[in-house]
Protein backbone atom coordinates (compact mmCIF):
# COMPACT_ATOMS: atom_id res chain seq x y z
CA UNK A 1 0.00 0.00 0.00
CA UNK A 2 1.44 3.12 -0.89
CA UNK A 3 1.49 6.18 1.34
CA UNK A 4 0.77 9.30 0.08
CA UNK A 5 2.00 12.80 1.52
CA UNK A 6 0.35 15.70 0.76
CA UNK A 7 1.54 19.01 1.52
CA UNK A 8 -0.55 21.77 2.98
CA UNK A 9 1.08 25.66 2.67
CA UNK A 10 -0.90 27.09 5.62
CA UNK A 11 -0.86 31.01 5.52
CA UNK A 12 -0.20 32.52 8.40
CA UNK A 13 -0.59 36.04 9.14
CA UNK A 14 2.26 38.28 9.68
CA UNK A 15 3.99 38.82 13.46
CA UNK A 16 2.78 41.68 15.17
CA UNK A 17 5.68 44.07 16.11
CA UNK A 18 5.35 46.18 19.00
CA UNK A 19 6.66 49.68 17.93
CA UNK A 20 6.85 52.49 20.35
CA UNK A 21 4.20 55.64 19.94
CA UNK A 22 5.08 58.23 17.40
CA UNK A 23 6.54 60.83 19.44
CA UNK A 24 4.86 64.21 19.40
CA UNK A 25 6.34 67.37 17.24
CA UNK A 26 9.36 68.61 19.33
CA UNK A 27 8.92 72.16 20.48
CA UNK A 28 10.32 75.02 21.65
CA UNK A 29 9.59 75.05 25.57
CA UNK A 30 11.42 76.55 28.33
CA UNK A 31 13.38 73.89 30.37
CA UNK A 32 12.01 74.15 33.55
CA UNK A 33 14.61 74.12 36.43
CA UNK A 34 12.82 72.04 39.19
CA UNK A 35 10.15 73.73 41.80
CA UNK A 36 11.37 77.07 43.05
CA UNK A 37 13.55 78.36 40.13
CA UNK A 38 14.26 80.81 37.90
CA UNK A 39 14.41 80.99 34.11
CA UNK A 40 16.35 83.46 31.94
CA UNK A 41 15.43 84.20 28.29
CA UNK A 42 18.44 83.95 26.16
CA UNK A 43 19.61 87.52 25.39
CA UNK A 44 21.82 88.55 22.48
CA UNK A 45 23.89 92.23 22.69
CA UNK A 46 26.03 94.01 20.96
CA UNK A 47 30.20 94.03 22.34
CA UNK A 48 30.41 98.04 21.10
CA UNK A 49 27.40 98.95 23.30
CA UNK A 50 26.75 96.42 25.71
CA UNK A 51 23.08 96.49 27.49
CA UNK A 52 21.20 94.74 30.06
CA UNK A 53 20.12 91.01 30.38
CA UNK A 54 15.75 91.28 31.32
CA UNK A 55 15.11 89.36 35.16
CA UNK A 56 14.34 86.32 34.87
CA UNK A 57 10.81 85.04 35.32
CA UNK A 58 10.07 82.53 38.65
CA UNK A 59 8.29 78.87 37.50
CA UNK A 60 5.21 78.05 39.93
CA UNK A 61 6.13 74.80 40.94
CA UNK A 62 2.74 73.72 40.32
CA UNK A 63 1.63 74.84 36.92
CA UNK A 64 4.57 75.55 35.55
CA UNK A 65 4.01 78.66 34.20
CA UNK A 66 6.78 81.70 34.41
CA UNK A 67 5.71 84.62 36.02
CA UNK A 68 7.76 87.78 37.22
CA UNK A 69 9.70 87.59 40.21
CA UNK A 70 8.11 88.43 43.26
CA UNK A 71 10.05 91.40 44.05
CA UNK A 72 11.14 89.94 47.42
CA UNK A 73 14.30 87.55 45.66
CA UNK A 74 17.38 88.17 46.54
CA UNK A 75 19.80 88.16 43.72
CA UNK A 76 23.81 87.46 43.72
CA UNK A 77 26.50 86.68 41.69
CA UNK A 78 27.15 82.94 41.58
CA UNK A 79 30.32 81.13 41.27
CA UNK A 80 31.49 80.84 37.69
CA UNK A 81 30.16 83.69 36.67
CA UNK A 82 32.23 86.24 34.08
CA UNK A 83 33.58 89.34 36.09
CA UNK A 84 31.30 91.90 34.02
CA UNK A 85 28.43 90.56 34.69
CA UNK A 86 27.20 93.26 37.06
CA UNK A 87 23.65 91.97 39.32
CA UNK A 88 20.81 94.49 39.69
CA UNK A 89 18.44 93.92 42.61
CA UNK A 90 15.76 92.71 40.53
CA UNK A 91 18.05 89.79 38.80
CA UNK A 92 18.60 91.41 35.86
CA UNK A 93 22.13 91.76 34.61
CA UNK A 94 24.02 94.69 33.46
CA UNK A 95 26.40 93.78 30.30
CA UNK A 96 29.26 96.70 30.09
CA UNK A 97 30.31 97.98 26.87
CA UNK A 98 33.52 96.24 24.81
CA UNK A 99 32.66 92.85 26.44
CA UNK A 100 35.24 90.42 24.35
CA UNK A 101 32.49 88.76 21.73
CA UNK A 102 31.27 85.07 22.51
CA UNK A 103 28.50 83.16 24.05
CA UNK A 104 28.63 83.38 28.38
CA UNK A 105 26.81 81.25 30.83
CA UNK A 106 25.92 83.27 33.53
CA UNK A 107 24.99 82.22 36.91
CA UNK A 108 23.03 83.85 39.64
CA UNK A 109 21.84 82.47 42.92
CA UNK A 110 18.85 82.95 44.48
CA UNK A 111 17.25 83.27 48.07
CA UNK A 112 13.34 83.28 48.25
CA UNK A 113 11.74 85.07 51.45
CA UNK A 114 10.24 81.77 52.08
CA UNK A 115 13.69 80.51 52.17
CA UNK A 116 14.16 78.32 49.33
CA UNK A 117 17.48 79.22 47.21
CA UNK A 118 18.89 78.09 44.22
CA UNK A 119 20.90 78.87 41.06
CA UNK A 120 19.75 80.33 37.57
CA UNK A 121 21.46 80.61 34.67
CA UNK A 122 21.56 83.40 31.71
CA UNK A 123 22.56 82.51 28.44
CA UNK A 124 23.99 85.84 27.38
CA UNK A 125 25.29 86.35 23.47
CA UNK A 126 27.91 89.54 22.93
CA UNK A 127 28.14 89.76 19.39
CA UNK A 128 31.23 91.46 17.18
CA UNK A 129 32.20 95.21 17.66
CA UNK A 130 30.51 97.07 15.01
CA UNK A 131 31.84 100.14 13.91
CA UNK A 132 30.78 103.41 16.34
CA UNK A 133 29.76 104.90 13.00
CA UNK A 134 26.49 103.00 12.49
CA UNK A 135 25.72 103.13 16.74
CA UNK A 136 26.47 107.17 18.07
CA UNK A 137 25.12 110.22 16.74
CA UNK A 138 27.01 113.77 17.27
CA UNK A 139 24.63 116.14 18.07
CA UNK A 140 24.89 120.01 19.40
CA UNK A 141 21.71 121.31 21.40
CA UNK A 142 21.48 125.38 19.96
CA UNK A 143 22.54 127.73 22.43
CA UNK A 144 21.95 131.48 23.02
CA UNK A 145 25.54 133.48 21.90
CA UNK A 146 27.75 134.24 24.15
CA UNK A 147 26.80 130.75 25.62
CA UNK A 148 28.98 127.76 24.73
CA UNK A 149 27.87 124.69 23.08
CA UNK A 150 28.20 121.46 24.67
CA UNK A 151 29.07 118.10 22.63
CA UNK A 152 26.61 115.24 22.79
CA UNK A 153 27.25 112.07 22.09
CA UNK A 154 24.07 109.91 21.26
CA UNK A 155 23.69 105.86 21.45
CA UNK A 156 21.13 103.96 19.16
CA UNK A 157 18.30 104.95 21.60
CA UNK A 158 18.94 108.37 21.19
CA UNK A 159 20.19 108.68 24.51
CA UNK A 160 23.54 110.39 25.45
CA UNK A 161 26.85 107.68 26.25
CA UNK A 162 28.58 108.44 28.93
CA UNK A 163 31.62 106.32 28.00
CA UNK A 164 31.65 107.20 24.08
CA UNK A 165 35.22 106.81 23.31
CA UNK A 166 36.32 110.27 21.35
CA UNK A 167 39.58 110.31 20.78
CA UNK A 168 39.74 113.53 19.44
CA UNK A 169 37.48 116.83 18.71
CA UNK A 170 38.39 119.42 16.27
CA UNK A 171 37.06 122.33 13.99
CA UNK A 172 36.23 121.15 10.81
CA UNK A 173 38.80 122.00 8.46
CA UNK A 174 36.42 123.52 5.94
CA UNK A 175 34.65 125.71 8.84
CA UNK A 176 33.89 129.07 7.05
CA UNK A 177 32.47 131.15 9.44
CA UNK A 178 30.82 134.48 8.68
CA UNK A 179 33.37 137.46 8.38
CA UNK A 180 34.01 138.66 12.07
CA UNK A 181 33.66 135.62 13.93
CA UNK A 182 35.84 133.51 15.46
CA UNK A 183 35.82 129.88 16.59
CA UNK A 184 37.55 127.82 19.13
CA UNK A 185 36.76 123.89 20.38
CA UNK A 186 38.44 122.14 23.75
CA UNK A 187 39.25 118.70 24.49
CA UNK A 188 35.80 117.80 25.52
CA UNK A 189 34.16 119.43 21.87
CA UNK A 190 32.32 122.37 23.48
CA UNK A 191 32.37 124.83 21.36
CA UNK A 192 32.96 128.93 21.90
CA UNK A 193 32.08 131.38 19.76
CA UNK A 194 33.34 135.09 19.43
CA UNK A 195 31.26 137.29 17.97
CA UNK A 196 31.92 140.93 16.00
CA UNK A 197 30.51 144.67 16.84
CA UNK A 198 28.67 145.77 15.24
CA UNK A 199 26.56 142.78 14.11
CA UNK A 200 23.24 141.54 12.83
CA UNK A 201 21.32 139.27 14.27
CA UNK A 202 22.01 135.67 12.87
CA UNK A 203 22.48 131.84 13.44
CA UNK A 204 25.70 131.02 13.25
CA UNK A 205 27.04 127.18 12.49
CA UNK A 206 30.29 126.12 13.79
CA UNK A 207 30.91 122.25 11.61
CA UNK A 208 32.87 119.98 14.21
CA UNK A 209 34.69 117.11 13.32
CA UNK A 210 35.05 113.81 16.05
CA UNK A 211 37.45 111.13 15.82
CA UNK A 212 36.15 108.20 17.55
CA UNK A 213 38.46 105.56 19.22
CA UNK A 214 38.17 102.55 16.39
CA UNK A 215 39.35 105.33 13.90
CA UNK A 216 35.40 106.43 12.94
CA UNK A 217 35.12 110.16 11.98
CA UNK A 218 31.60 111.82 12.28
CA UNK A 219 30.51 115.27 12.29
CA UNK A 220 28.53 117.58 14.13
CA UNK A 221 27.49 121.12 14.24
CA UNK A 222 27.32 123.79 16.73
CA UNK A 223 24.46 126.37 16.23
CA UNK A 224 24.99 129.64 17.84
CA UNK A 225 21.43 132.19 17.64
CA UNK A 226 23.37 135.46 17.90
CA UNK A 227 21.32 138.94 18.76
CA UNK A 228 22.02 142.10 16.64
CA UNK A 229 24.29 144.51 18.56
CA UNK A 230 24.76 148.12 17.45
CA UNK A 231 28.23 149.53 17.45
CA UNK A 232 28.86 150.95 20.81
CA UNK A 233 32.67 151.24 22.60
CA UNK A 234 33.10 147.94 24.78
CA UNK A 235 35.18 146.75 27.03
CA UNK A 236 39.21 146.53 25.97
CA UNK A 237 41.93 145.40 27.30
CA UNK A 238 45.74 147.13 26.59
CA UNK A 239 48.35 144.12 25.20
CA UNK A 240 50.36 142.63 27.62
CA UNK A 241 54.32 141.43 27.11
CA UNK A 242 55.38 139.20 29.64
CA UNK A 243 59.12 137.46 29.37
CA UNK A 244 58.77 133.92 30.60
CA UNK A 245 58.25 132.84 34.51
CA UNK A 246 56.73 136.45 34.73
CA UNK A 247 53.67 136.93 36.09
CA UNK A 248 50.89 140.07 35.91
CA UNK A 249 47.55 141.28 36.23
CA UNK A 250 45.28 142.86 33.39
CA UNK A 251 42.59 145.35 34.52
CA UNK A 252 39.82 146.70 31.62
CA UNK A 253 40.51 150.02 30.79
CA UNK A 254 38.83 151.90 33.05
CA UNK A 255 37.15 154.40 30.85
CA UNK A 256 34.93 151.30 28.76
CA UNK A 257 33.93 149.94 31.67
CA UNK A 258 30.29 151.11 32.84
CA UNK A 259 29.69 150.95 36.50
CA UNK A 260 28.34 147.48 38.01
CA UNK A 261 29.29 145.43 34.76
CA UNK A 262 30.47 141.58 35.80
CA UNK A 263 32.79 139.75 34.64
CA UNK A 264 33.67 135.92 33.46
CA UNK A 265 35.45 133.89 31.15
CA UNK A 266 34.24 133.25 28.25
CA UNK A 267 34.24 129.49 27.07
CA UNK A 268 37.53 127.46 27.68
CA UNK A 269 40.53 129.33 30.00
CA UNK A 270 44.29 128.11 30.56
CA UNK A 271 44.91 126.99 34.16
CA UNK A 272 47.30 129.74 34.28
CA UNK A 273 45.32 132.31 33.52
CA UNK A 274 42.15 133.83 35.80
CA UNK A 275 39.67 136.48 35.84
CA UNK A 276 38.02 138.07 38.50
CA UNK A 277 34.21 139.64 38.83
CA UNK A 278 35.55 142.88 37.92
CA UNK A 279 37.44 141.85 34.64
CA UNK A 280 41.05 141.60 36.25
CA UNK A 281 42.66 139.28 35.00
CA UNK A 282 45.69 136.98 36.64
CA UNK A 283 48.45 135.78 34.88
CA UNK A 284 50.06 133.24 36.40
CA UNK A 285 54.52 132.81 36.19
CA UNK A 286 53.68 129.57 34.46
CA UNK A 287 52.15 131.12 31.33
CA UNK A 288 53.82 129.38 28.45
CA UNK A 289 55.20 131.10 25.87
CA UNK A 290 53.96 132.40 22.81
CA UNK A 291 50.74 134.39 21.71
CA UNK A 292 47.47 133.69 23.62
CA UNK A 293 44.36 135.27 23.25
CA UNK A 294 41.94 135.29 26.61
CA UNK A 295 38.24 136.30 25.67
CA UNK A 296 35.85 137.53 28.78
CA UNK A 297 32.17 137.94 29.03
CA UNK A 298 30.09 141.03 30.33
CA UNK A 299 27.45 142.86 30.44
CA UNK A 300 24.68 141.12 28.45
CA UNK A 301 26.02 138.73 26.48
CA UNK A 302 29.42 140.84 25.27
CA UNK A 303 32.65 139.47 24.74
CA UNK A 304 36.21 141.29 25.22
CA UNK A 305 39.03 139.84 24.21
CA UNK A 306 42.77 140.55 26.29
CA UNK A 307 46.31 139.71 24.24
CA UNK A 308 48.86 138.09 26.21
CA UNK A 309 51.95 137.73 25.00
CA UNK A 310 55.34 135.61 26.37
CA UNK A 311 58.40 136.48 24.56
CA UNK A 312 61.16 133.63 24.16
CA UNK A 313 64.03 134.62 26.68
CA UNK A 314 67.34 134.73 24.49
CA UNK A 315 69.90 132.55 25.67
CA UNK A 316 73.29 133.18 26.24
CA UNK A 317 74.39 130.63 24.39
CA UNK A 318 72.74 132.25 21.31
CA UNK A 319 74.31 135.79 22.37
CA UNK A 320 78.05 134.33 22.32
CA UNK A 321 77.11 132.63 19.29
CA UNK A 322 76.63 136.16 17.41
CA UNK A 323 79.61 137.52 19.16
CA UNK A 324 81.82 134.44 17.81
CA UNK A 325 80.17 135.23 14.11
CA UNK A 326 80.87 138.57 14.00
CA UNK A 327 84.43 137.57 14.80
CA UNK A 328 84.61 135.30 11.98
CA UNK A 329 83.32 138.78 10.14
CA UNK A 330 86.22 140.76 11.00
CA UNK A 331 89.13 138.55 10.23
CA UNK A 332 88.89 139.59 6.68
CA UNK A 333 88.77 143.23 7.37
CA UNK A 334 92.04 142.82 9.72
CA UNK A 335 94.29 141.03 7.34
CA UNK A 336 93.63 143.69 4.36
CA UNK A 337 94.50 146.75 7.17
CA UNK A 338 97.81 144.72 7.56
CA UNK A 339 98.59 143.65 4.39
CA UNK A 340 98.04 147.61 3.18
CA UNK A 341 100.60 148.46 6.18
CA UNK A 342 103.15 146.09 4.76
CA UNK A 343 102.59 147.44 1.15
CA UNK A 344 102.99 151.26 1.85
CA UNK A 345 105.66 151.14 4.95
CA UNK A 346 108.02 148.57 3.86
CA UNK A 347 110.24 149.98 6.63
CA UNK A 348 107.84 148.69 9.05
CA UNK A 349 107.81 145.66 7.55
CA UNK A 350 110.79 144.60 7.93
CA UNK A 351 111.26 146.21 11.47
CA UNK A 352 108.66 143.60 12.35
CA UNK A 353 110.06 141.11 10.43
CA UNK A 354 113.23 141.05 12.72
CA UNK A 355 111.06 141.63 15.61
CA UNK A 356 109.18 138.00 15.32
CA UNK A 357 112.44 136.69 14.00
CA UNK A 358 114.01 137.63 17.58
Amino acid sequence: MKKIIIALAVCLPAPVVATAATPPPIMDILPLPGPHGYLYEETSLDAATGGTVPAPRYVDPNTGEPRLADGQTVFTRAAGAPGWAFINPDGSITVPARVQPGSYSVNVNFVRADGKTGVATARVNVAEQRKVESIYNVVYLPVDYPQSAKLQVLGPDDRPVDSPGVAKVELAADSALPTGYTATIDDKGTVTLVAPRPRTAATVEVPVTVTFDDGTVRSGRATFRVAAQAETAGVSYSPVELQPGEGATVAPDAASVAPGTKFSAHGAWPEWAFVDKAGTITVDASAPVGEHELFVSYGAGEVATAQITVKAEQSAGSSQGDLGYLGLLAIPAVAGILAAIWHFFPGLGALAGNLFRG
